[in-house]
């Protein structure tokens, strides 16, 4: 999953004034990875005809803009809902940063994977570093920023899985120790319940042998007393 070539990190075409290129496997202007999911839309921006507080006036007065409420985004539970909301806002995104690259060449890094799929070999990452913010890192010397990013989070994934194969051990000893000891308390629980049917048993025993030993006894009482 480290690897880019692995399928993991793809790259797609860019714009034709800032061709794509590797030189010496150091990137060199904006990469992407392909979005095969059908991209959004993205709205252009609005154009007035005069920017002047007077115009924004006449424009807007006797009238509120139409804004659109922002909905809240709740995380999507279903699997296929949730790949292709993800493969649809990502393409919007990227959309985005294109143009905001071409409109001002400012320093941008883009960088988009997803936990789920990040350690497989057929997984995709979407990413850009600006041109301006590439030759910032040729010149500190660090030629491989998106790889410490990418490995940072292949890493962390990586290290959350062991921890839920851990926590996951962990529940297993804790249930098995609470089956053990629900066995003990059973025969315990047995072992109670016999010994208290043995300790009834003989108390009847005993009480047996009590009222045989006065009926005998009143037995020999009347015989004497007849004779």
């Amino acid at each position: 999953a480290g690897d880019v070539d692995c399928g993991v990190l793809t790259r797609a075409s860019c714009p034709a004034d800032e061709p794509d290129q590797i030189v010496d496997g150091r990137y060199r202007s904006s990469d992407f990875t392909s979005i095969d999911d059908v991209a959004g839309i993205v709205a252009p921006p609005l154009q007035y005809r005069n920017n002047t507080v007077e115009d924004m006036e006449v424009r807007t007065r006797g009238k509120r803009p139409n804004k659109k409420q922002r909905r809240s985004v709740l995380y999507i539970a279903n699997d296929r809902n949730r790949t292709k909301a993800h493969s649809e806002r990502a393409s919007r995104l990227v959309r985005v940063v294109e143009d905001l690259d071409k409109a001002s060449r400012p320093f941008i890094f883009l960088y988009i994977a997803r936990p789920e799929s990040i350690l497989s070999k057929n997984g995709k990452s979407v990413i850009h570093i600006s041109p301006a913010l590439q030759a910032a890192f040729d010149a500190k010397g660090d030629h491989r920023p998106i790889m410490d990013i990418h490995e940072t989070a292949v890493a962390y994934v990586r290290k959350q899985i062991l921890s839920n194969k851990d926590i996951i051990a962990i529940n297993s000893e804790v249930h098995q120790a609470q089956a053990e000891k629900h066995q003990v308390m059973n025969e315990l629980h047995s072992l109670q319940e016999a010994h208290s049917h043995q300790l009834l048993a003989e108390q009847q025993r005993r009480q047996a042998v009590e009222a045989q030993l006065a009926s005998l006894t009143q037995q020999l009482e009347l015989n004497a007393y007849n004779i």
